[in-house]
């Protein structure tokens, strides 16, 4: 362990490769591989979000319909007013009722 302040030696950098060398050689053509899969990729990946920015726009179109914004969830099952449903169908069949007696009593002969 170096405990006086003495500087610590650096690491030799990595040695490269002479020009001309096999191994020179085989570096640059796996940097070339590399760059090619790199645009590749690209280009797949660009294709891909065009692709799904069509299908988004046509899932969007249906018909002469347009949706205008997408379904969502609720956070809550819809609980319908049951008091005054049931007070809306007694009223509604009151007044039937009466619909009812007025026109047998019209339609009696007399």
């Amino acid at each position: 362990m170096n405990t006086s302040n003495e500087p610590v030696p650096e690491l030799a950098p990595e040695v490269a490769p002479a020009p001309g060398t096999l191994a020179s050689e085989l570096e640059l053509r796996l940097a070339a591989a590399e760059a090619e899969v790199a645009r590749l990729n690209d280009e797949f990946l660009r294709a891909k979000a065009v692709e799904a920015r069509l299908k988004e726009t046509q899932s969007r179109d249906v018909g002469a319909l347009q949706v205008v914004e997408p379904a969502f969830l609720p956070s809550a099952p819809a609980n319908p007013p049951v008091l005054r449903l049931i007070l809306l169908a007694g009223l509604v069949s009151l007044l039937l009722a009466v619909v009812v007696v007025l026109l047998l009593e019209l339609a009696r002969p007399g």
